[in-house]
């Protein structure tokens, strides 16, 4: 049995990164970006963050922030984008019911 290492699987395999939130760490995550992309042709990394990475290579693509509720309602927060947005990622890691009568 053959067992690889995270390196060796990065650097032969056409892999994604995904970094969420970098702007908490943003140094630490450039250096680790720029190390893992110089070392890995193979690699495509997205990162998300308040403000860039200012490595070389970046491609910086701005996203206006999200819409919040216009009320404090249900029914007004329900489609807010910011609330739809998070339901979709909550669904994603923690998939079934989220409490009563949601799905």
């Amino acid at each position: 049995m053959c067992f690889l290492s995270w390196g060796t699987i990065l650097l032969l395999t056409p892999s994604a990164l995904l970094l969420h939130n970098c702007e908490h760490l943003i140094d630490a995550c450039a250096r680790l970006v720029d190390h893992l992309l110089r070392a890995c042709p193979n690699l495509w990394v997205l990162t998300t963050s308040r403000e860039p990475l200012g490595i070389s290579g970046e491609l910086v693509w701005r996203v206006p922030g999200l819409g919040l509720p216009h009320g404090s309602t249900v029914a007004a927060t329900a489609d807010a984008e910011a609330l739809v947005l998070f339901r979709e990622w909550a669904a994603v890691l923690w998939p079934g019911p989220l409490g009563p009568g949601h799905t």
